[in-house]
């Protein structure tokens, strides 16, 4: 049974049934910092290349040793290369308890 059947048979019972459905949130806060539901996406940093990453830390940490700052900022610029964005889908759920809606 795909998802749109499911929220489909849920607002029917709902109709028969006349009770109250919420839309839930991953987080509350959102909701009573800005009054309603908002953003349906978040993002998250993550490292293209751990392993190149790690690299270039020890290599930082050597730098910093050894007085070199020309290396030291060659690699801080490698380092930030390495850093990337992703979205992704927030998750929302239905219920007919206020109080599981809320948590």
């Amino acid at each position: 049974m795909n998802v749109i059947n499911i929220i489909n048979e849920e607002v029917n019972n709902w109709v028969l049934n006349e009770s109250t459905w919420y839309h839930g949130t991953p987080d509350v806060r959102d909701v009573d910092k800005v009054g309603s539901f908002s953003e349906k996406t978040g993002s998250a940093d993550y490292i293209t290349d751990p392993q190149k990453y790690n690299e270039i830390q020890a290599g930082l940490k050597k730098a910093r040793v050894d007085g070199n700052d020309d290396e030291y900022f060659r690699l801080i610029d490698i380092a930030g290369t390495l850093h990337a964005n992703m979205e992704y889908k927030i998750p929302i759920f239905f219920t007919d308890k206020h109080n599981v809606a809320r948590t």
